[in-house]
């Protein structure tokens, strides 16, 4: 670029030079030679005052200067298309990533819990405890064998343990088993299946307020697989001395 200008320069104050010594110059607007020429021999300049010479290398300064803003902001503008539309593509490509993994999703055998509600103090057959009650929905398991299963765990996270065996996991986890559910459809909703939770197999006999939580777990029967699983529910269980 410097190079570029100082060349324009140098050629423009040569032909100024040469124009004034023949005292001629490229006639502008209404100008004649005759006219051009006198201007040149009175010592006169076209550019406010300034000799003819600079006049002309300013002029193809301006004339270099105009074309590099031109590139400028041709280049600019290509420069943001191009950005623009790898954009474009990456957003395709990503809406197109969603859409696969929504149908994967939708085809997947799973179960769906909707609302957990627990009715505390009740008794069924003359045993106290809780219901836990289950709004779900089952999806792509027509026909499947379900089983329902609620898990307890201490205010800690840590699996309560069973102590005489009647309601427990291999491993010796408190658990109580719903009855088994099977959907009619591929899309088959439960809305007030429920479970009973018998205090006694907390084995809690330290008086005063328990901090408990429990999460339930829904697998296919035959399969052995895990087909749901809810998030983690608190609850308060009491001793008292007239238990």
């Amino acid at each position: 670029m410097r190079k570029a200008l100082t060349s324009i320069l140098t050629a423009g104050a040569l032909t100024g030079i040469a124009l004034y010594e023949c005292g001629c110059e490229t006639p502008g607007a209404g100008a004649t030679a005759g006219s051009v020429g006198a201007d040149w021999a009175a010592g006169k300049s076209l550019a406010n005052g300034a000799p003819a010479g600079v006049f002309w290398a300013w002029k193809g300064v301006g004339a270099l200067l105009g074309g590099q803003g031109d590139y400028d902001r041709e280049k600019a503008a290509a420069e943001e298309g191009a950005r623009m539309q790898i954009e474009a593509q990456e957003r395709m490509q990503r809406e197109a990533e969603a859409r696969e993994r929504a149908r994967i999703e939708a085809a997947r055998p799973r179960v769906v819990f909707n609302e957990i509600t627990m009715d505390h103090n009740i008794e069924l057959r003359g045993v106290k405890g809780m219901k836990v009650h289950m709004n779900m929905d089952a999806n792509n398991l027509n026909g499947v064998n379900l089983q329902p299963t609620v898990y307890f765990f201490d205010s800690n996270g840590n699996k309560l343990m069973d102590k005489d065996g009647k309601c427990r996991t291999n491993d010796g986890q408190v658990s109580f088993a719903g009855p088994v559910l099977v959907p009619s459809y591929d899309k088959a909703g439960f809305r007030d299946s429920w479970v009973f939770i018998d205090y006694r197999q907390f084995d809690i006999t330290e008086l005063g307020k328990h901090d408990l939580r429990f999460k339930i777990q829904v697998h296919d029967k035959d399969a052995k697989r895990l087909v749901g699983q809810s998030q983690f529910y608190g609850m308060a269980y009491t001793v008292r001395s007239s238990q």
